[in-house]
């Protein structure tokens, strides 16, 4: 439908209202975009990340965590502005190509957010990397990277880390494996973020003793 007195197609400019509302506002995008439930303690724990270099959120399973703060908060970050580096870690890399995979998934069938922000499927799309076709930086990490813990980060540096679930049962169980997850983890963190990288985690709340003591 076109309003003659301005020209222009309203439905055109109600998508251009909503694509804008949805950069500025995480909320919008997880629930309007998306189509995830949001929860008030789900727009606290994007809010703290937003406002917090390095955070650890611990919540029990079935809390909508790795939905939340690594597939849409990750996804938002990098659709928000393009030419960032993501990356993903988690305790295998079939975990952490599965958090995006469900990335991808969006940005390959879901009809709101085509509909919202056009083809963003890039030059590189593959399981464990992509690059969003909006990127204007040129560089050797692609927009997300996904990688389990202990994974190849030599030379390549990222602007967001998303560690999720990098502790699972099994490397929890004794001291000598709690000791080698936390070497792997540091091995695909520390030297891969830049000088201002977010490094954001999250973990069910059961591993908890793993970590937060150090």
């Amino acid at each position: 439908m076109k309003n003659s007195a301005e020209g222009c197609d309203l439905s055109s400019l109600t998508w251009n209202l909503e694509r804008a509302a949805a950069l500025r506002n995480p909320e919008l995008f997880v629930k309007r975009i998306l189509g995830y439930a949001l929860m008030p303690f789900h727009a606290r724990w994007m809010q703290f990340r937003l406002e917090n270099r390095e955070t650890l959120i611990l919540a029990p399973r079935g809390h909508g965590k790795s939905t939340i703060l690594t597939v849409a908060y990750g996804l938002w970050r990098v659709v928000e502005n393009p030419d960032r580096r993501l990356l993903v870690v988690s305790a295998t890399a079939v975990q952490a190509v599965a958090f995006l995979r469900e990335m991808r998934t969006h940005v390959e069938r879901n009809p709101i957010f085509k509909r919202a922000f056009g083809n963003l499927i890039g030059e590189k799309w593959t399981e464990g990397e992509i690059v969003l076709k909006t990127r204007r930086r040129i560089a050797k990490e692609a927009t997300v990277t996904a990688l389990g813990v202990g994974g190849p980060i030599i030379g390549r540096h990222y602007d967001i880390i998303l560690l999720d679930d990098v502790v699972d049962e099994d490397s929890a169980r004794t001291e000598h494996m709690r000791e080698k997850s936390w070497s792997g983890t540091e091995k695909s963190s520390c030297p891969a973020s830049s000088r201002a990288a977010n490094c954001t985690w999250s973990e069910r709340a059961t591993t908890r003793a793993t970590f937060t003591a150090r």
